[in-house]
């Protein structure tokens, strides 16, 4: 019995570590939309962690982001994990390129700690959410063509980088982003029609708005009901229907996209056994891949050939295409002025004067008041004649000379006391707001990808906190604010911490989405664009680039008109701009020829907007955006129609401030119709 006895009380020790290992919580933390899960594109990011609560009490904490070595907190969000359940969590905040440490706290004890770094590789960002990933092992390694190089220069490749989701072991489905920031760099995400279905109101929103904002969504059918999903149909414009073609495959024919040794094939030749589908029906146009439809910059691509099976992924044949694809997704991204998450500042430091002055203006209501100035110079002058001859004169007189200098400290007080006011006043006593507004969108798309820059104005130091105006955007401060920290609760992410001194505009930028009502329509009537306004402002300054050489000019089009490209005007300055920005598509956007004629058309206040915005689109890293992949971007592609065009929105408000103005700066790219 005594035996007995101590062989059991052994076995409960024995298995007393496993016991309590089993009740540890367990803790998953990444980055969602990296190039992996442990590191990060500079610009807005979205860090998630997930916690597994095993045990009988509930587990209430935080996620807190820091900078390596340093204590302030740039972001945090609270989590309660239930007694045997799990909590999931998302942070999106602006990383600037420094190493950062992610904790998992409970009170003040860190529980997990998992540091994340910057990657600045120059590579084409993929985006694999199906699962098991194919389009990893298809194209690792793979180097590809992003342009044709200068004659006699070496044609060099730049690497495809895959990335995959990390998997939310409770349900089996894939984390996706929630921010349309937080998909910034990745040029090409694949999907299965499937794992749209299965994504979370949320997840679908950000996904969809950035194929909006220019990226190109690939979809892989599975079976034959995938092409019934309401989410597809929205997305092509309407229900697709399937065809097996193997000819679609080589109708168009293009160069072989690999950098590197390739086995010979023809690879525009459909391989036997290779079974591929056309499709037809809403927007979809059949291609190469299968069928494509444009979604405001960007498009969605429904694939004719196998990426989910392991050995028709990683067949030459396949590997060729997906390659091309790849390619021709970074290339669309160029297309794209406003990428929303890319860093707006350079990392460590504001930008450039020269690129903020215009907007800083357009946003600063003080920018009115130099009449201030010439009040306080006027004064100055008043005061130096009174302190001086006037003062010793009247001293001299009294016969006390020395009186003079009793009297000038009060009078010097009192003229810089009514100097402030005057400087006060002039400024302005109330606080207020005005906004930027830059918004891209395809043409007849009621929503698109927009920076908005926001100002404050208060003529008295505060501390700042200010939440996005719609939940699936992000903000941040212009230039670098040290104290700043993003902070999420049950309305959603905040910026706070951030100094406002005193009688300065503070301004904030937000990036994501934007609604424009109906949007701009551009059909084409035989030989003439025709373009209705359906959205809520008058536009004005319209100019219109309806097809390479042909510009023209309007300067009031009202919401719900309609005009054809004959009844604009032709202008010998935007010719001049265009000839020379189809010559240098990397050129900015903007410059004299823009800013002259709206000049002339009586438009002075919101003539330097486009060179403003322009060079603010050129990212922090040069013309080739944040990895340098991303080509320059390309204002007037020559395939389609562009139109600019600016909107005023008097009066509103913003976080409770009176707004006595918003400037809403449009480009409308492609041909479409308001649904």
């Amino acid at each position: 019995m005594t035996r007995r006895l101590f062989v059991l009380v052994a076995a409960l020790l024995a298995l007393w570590p496993l016991t309590a290992r089993a009740q540890q919580p367990g803790f998953e933390v990444g980055v969602l939309g990296g190039p992996t899960p442990l590191t990060y594109a500079p610009g807005v990011i979205e860090v998630f962690a997930r916690i597994d609560n095993p045990g009988g009490s509930t587990l209430a904490g935080a996620l807190v982001v820091t900078q390596l070595y340093q204590e302030h907190e740039i972001g945090r969000v609270e989590f309660s994990a239930s007694p045997g359940g799990a909590a999931l969590v998302r942070l999106p905040l602006a990383a600037d390129g420094f190493e950062l440490v992610a904790e998992v706290r409970v009170g003040a004890a860190p529980l997990f700690s998992q540091t994340l770094t910057a990657s600045r590789r120059a590579a084409v960002r993929v985006f694999d959410a199906a699962e098991p990933s194919r389009l990893r092992g298809a194209l690792a390694a793979t180097s590809i063509f992003l342009r044709a190089p200068p004659p006699g220069a070496p044609r060099t490749g730049t690497i495809i980088e895959v990335a995959s989701p990390p998997v939310d072991a409770s349900t089996g489905a894939p984390i996706l982003p929630t921010y349309v920031s937080s998909w910034h760099g990745v040029s090409l995400i694949h999907i299965t029609a499937s794992g749209l279905t299965r994504l979370t109101p949320e997840e679908l929103l950000a996904l969809t708005g950035h194929v909006l904002a220019g990226a190109t969504l690939a979809v892989a059918i599975e079976r034959p009901e995938d092409l019934r999903s309401p989410v597809v149909a929205r997305l092509v414009g309407g229900t697709p229907r399937a065809e097996d073609d193997t000819n679609a495959a080589s109708r168009e024919r293009f160069e072989l996209p690999i950098a590197g040794p390739v086995d010979s094939f023809d690879w525009m030749v459909t391989p036997p056994g290779v079974r591929f589908r056309a499709y037809e029906g809403g927007n979809l146009s059949p291609n190469v891949f299968g069928a494509a439809a444009t979604y405001g910059l960007g498009e969605v691509v429904l694939l004719g050939f196998d990426t989910l099976s392991a050995d028709v992924a990683s067949a030459p044949w396949t590997r060729v295409r997906l390659a091309e694809l790849a390619r021709r997704a970074n290339s669309r991204a160029g297309t794209a002025a406003v990428r929303p998450g890319d860093s707006a500042t350079p990392a460590g430091g504001p930008p450039a004067t020269f690129v903020t002055e215009p907007v800083a203006r357009l946003l600063d209501p003080g920018v009115g008041a130099q009449w201030g100035i010439g009040v306080a110079s006027l004064f100055l002058c008043g005061y130096a004649v009174l302190a001086g001859p006037i003062s010793f004169q009247r001293a001299k007189k009294a016969g006390r000379p020395l009186r003079a200098l009793l009297v000038l400290p009060l009078l010097s007080a009192l003229a810089f006391l009514l100097i402030v006011a005057f400087g006060f006043i002039a400024k302005g006593t109330s606080v207020r707001a005005r906004e930027v507004v830059f918004v891209e969108a395809g043409a007849g798309m009621s929503t698109g990808a927009a920076r908005r820059y926001r100002g404050f104005f208060s003529p008295f130091s505060q501390t700042v906190s200010v939440r996005p105006r719609a939940q699936t955007n992000t903000i941040d401060t212009w230039g670098v604010s040290e104290r700043r920290s993003f902070v999420v609760d049950g309305q959603g992410v905040r910026v706070e911490g951030v100094e406002a001194p005193p009688s300065e505009t503070v301004i904030f930028t937000e990036d994501g989405l934007f609604a424009i009502g109906d949007g701009v329509s551009i059909v084409r009537e035989g030989s003439e664009l025709a373009i209705e306004n359906r959205t809520p402002w008058e536009l004005r300054a319209l100019i219109l680039r309806a097809s390479p050489g042909d510009v023209r000019y309007l300067q009031r089009l009202g919401p719900g008109a309609r005009v054809v490209s004959s009844a604009m005007e032709v202008s010998a300055n935007l010719e001049q701009w265009e000839s020379r920005a189809t010559l240098d598509p990397s050129e900015p956007l903007g410059g004299y020829e823009i800013t002259s004629e709206l000049e002339q058309r009586g438009e002075s206040e919101l003539a330097p907007i486009w060179a403003a915005l322009g060079q603010t689109a050129r990212g922090p890293f040069g013309p080739g955006g944040s990895a340098e992949t991303l080509p320059a971007v390309n204002w007037l592609p020559s395939s389609t129609p562009v139109l600019l065009a600016l909107a005023v929105e008097e009066g509103g408000s913003d976080s409770g401030v009176p707004r006595e103005r918003a400037v809403i700066a449009l480009r409308i790219v492609g041909l479409g119709a308001a649904q």
